[in-house]
């Protein structure tokens, strides 16, 4: 065993939060039992780097991993009894999260009912924005201007690779109006010209798992490593471990019921002219 660190005095987390609360229990443990935070890392087979995130409450821990610890820690359930208020985070808290894993990601899968961020034209931001204003309380040029911003992340030489696919009713739901659906469209067939980027329908008559109410994002990360994220209206959970792998095997399923790329771009383009006419 080492000794608890020593030096400057630590800031106080904000345990009104359940990550905040965690990671100061987390915290409060392991220095009882004088590890550092690379020493704990080891003792559940993490990194030290998660840990000290955990710590600060700036982590969403996989269920397997807060069990990890609260064995290992003897925190006698104390850890496990707030894993269901992590799940019940709002969707912007999650979405932060998972952003930030994101722009380091090396490829990114993405299913979803509409268009998803990283593909949407800015009207096409700005027409869903103004549609969820009254939900959000968010201003809708900010989104939109924040939306296309993160966009940067798929140009230059180490843009992570792109696979999106949608189910048909995101090419054929109006926001906002048929021309920005015309504009929204047009930029999908020309992001699915980059050799990085590939785009797939789910025709109207295939199913997807249950689960899958709103959207799904896995991305591979460039350690190896898989992060998974889920969104509806109101909820949003990110995965890491072996709950992330569960969803990279939920996405492949979506993957195999696909239109092939060719067939799918075929698909945009007469969709394309019904709402030209």
């Amino acid at each position: 065993m080492g000794t608890a660190a020593r030096g400057r005095p630590r800031l106080d987390l904000d345990r009104s939060t359940p990550a905040g609360l965690l990671g100061y229990k987390v915290r409060l443990l392991r220095d009882a039992r004088g590890w550092t935070p690379k020493q704990l890392a080891e003792e559940v087979f993490s990194n030290e780097s998660l840990i000290r995130k955990l710590e600060r409450g700036q982590a969403s821990p996989s269920q397997e991993l807060v069990a990890k610890l609260d064995k290992k820690l003897d925190a006698g359930d104390e850890l496990n009894e707030l894993w269901p208020l992590l799940a019940i985070k709002t969707v912007t808290e999650y979405a932060e999260g998972f952003l930030d894993h994101q722009k380091r990601a090396k490829k990114i899968q993405e299913y979803s009912q509409v268009v998803p961020g990283l593909l949407q034209t800015y009207d096409y931001v700005l027409a869903l924005a103004e549609s969820m204003e009254l939900v959000s309380g968010r201003d809708p040029l900010g989104v939109a201007e924040s939306r296309v911003g993160r966009q940067a992340i798929l140009d230059g030489p180490t843009a992570p690779w792109m696979l999106a696919v949608l189910d048909e009713a995101a090419i054929r739901r109006v926001v906002g109006s048929k021309a920005v659906m015309v504009g929204q469209l047009e930029h999908l067939i020309k992001l699915s010209e980059r050799p990085r980027i590939e785009i797939r329908i789910l025709s109207f008559g295939e199913t997807v798992p249950a689960v899958l109410t709103g959207s799904l994002s896995v991305l591979t990360m460039r350690s190896g490593t898989t992060v998974a994220y889920t969104e509806g209206p109101s909820t949003g959970r990110m995965f890491q471990g072996s709950e992330a792998d569960s969803y990279a095997v939920l996405y492949d399923r979506v993957l195999s019921s696909a239109l092939p790329k060719t067939r799918s771009i075929d698909l945009i383009r007469a969709v394309i002219e019904e709402y030209s006419k």
